[in-house]
């Protein structure tokens, strides 16, 4: 009888287990189909997917703007990133001091940026805005960038610091308040001597 008790309490136990493990399944099953916007790939080309939820500091420039999430793999330069997913980005509006372009040196305050930079956006979850223009001649994504966790925009925080100029060649490709926002920023730069304000 002591036998026969133990073991339907082991199989119930076993049961029990087996039906925890399916419903946690089915739960992640479900989250990622619900929420299948909010994942990012971790690493390129075979990461796992990240969820990067909902955040309410986007900077007020960006808010009507429509975004999609990723995580920073890699630093190319002061202005242009690789995600988990592979693809490369190259900040909107905003353009720094050259570090790896074949056909030219490496310019003055260039490896100042490119640190920055990764000081700001490696290994983050970041959300990525459009303007005008999906894609430039190289084939990069064209986005401004907001680190998802402390609401940080990266473009404005790059001009703003010094690091970088707005890029007022392709003006046409930008929000216009987005573009406002950063050459403001840019005129306080130039103003307090700030970064390449002072050392180029």
């Amino acid at each position: 009888m002591i036998r026969k008790n133990i073991f339907i309490i082991f199989f119930a136990l076993f049961i029990f287990l087996i039906a925890a493990y399916l419903i946690v399944d089915i739960y992640k099953l479900i989250s990622s189909n619900f929420y299948s916007d909010q994942y990012a790939i971790s690493k390129c080309p075979d990461g796992e997917k990240v969820r990067i939820k909902n955040i309410s500091n986007i900077p007020p420039s960006l808010k009507s703007i429509k975004y999609e999430r990723a995580i920073v793999t890699k630093i190319i330069d002061g202005d242009t990133i690789e995600l988990g997913d592979c693809r490369v980005v190259r900040y909107l509006g905003i353009d720094t001091p050259e570090t790896v372009h074949p056909g030219k040196p490496i310019e003055c305050f260039g490896p100042e940026a490119s640190k920055y930079n990764k000081k700001l956006v490696l290994g983050k979850k970041i959300l990525l805005f459009e303007g005008k223009k999906d894609k430039d001649v190289f084939g990069r994504y064209l986005r401004y960038v907001v680190v998802a966790d402390s609401g940080n925009f990266v473009n404005r925080d790059l001009v703003k610091s010094g690091h970088a100029t707005v890029f007022e060649k392709y003006i046409s490709d930008n929000n216009f308040e987005v573009y406002q926002d950063l050459l403001y920023s840019m005129s306080i730069a130039k103003k307090n001597k700030i970064g390449i304000w002072s050392k180029c």
